[in-house]
């Protein structure tokens, strides 16, 4: 008895973790496992192929104090895209500002990852957009 109970839960987690894959997504060497996993859970959806290529993020930090504490950091991004069997390139471009004034280095990746992600949905919005 309790094998078999033990079997169905196994089972059971098994089929409700199957995902179903409809495009196929192609990144170059530019991309973070994060950002692979981020754009492939927002494109799931899509039933056409990308290749993604290029992904260029840099932060600049802008209005330093003359004590060097306080700062805002400006986060550009640019990637390009191809969709589908189409030989036409997609530039898309994004930028966030980070008003937050972290001085713990902690705070700041964390600031920085999350603005990562927002930059990331920008260019899966436009993607979809494109479709």
């Amino acid at each position: 008895m309790f094998i078999r109970s033990f079997l169905f839960l196994i089972i059971l987690s098994g089929c409700s973790s199957f995902q179903e894959i409809k495009s196929t997504i192609d990144f170059d060497g530019t991309f973070t496992n994060s950002d692979k996993f981020h754009l492939k859970r927002c494109l799931s959806k899509v039933e056409a192929n990308f290749k993604l290529y290029d992904l260029d993020i840099n932060e600049f930090a802008e209005n330093i104090t003359s004590e060097g504490l306080e700062f805002n950091t400006k986060v550009t991004a640019r990637l390009n895209a191809q969709i589908g069997d189409s030989d036409e390139i997609l530039i898309m471009e994004s930028s966030r500002i980070n008003t937050t004034n972290y001085i713990s280095s902690n705070m700041a990746e964390e600031e920085s990852k999350k603005l990562r992600k927002l930059i990331l949905n920008d260019f899966c919005n436009s993607l979809l957009k494109n479709v």
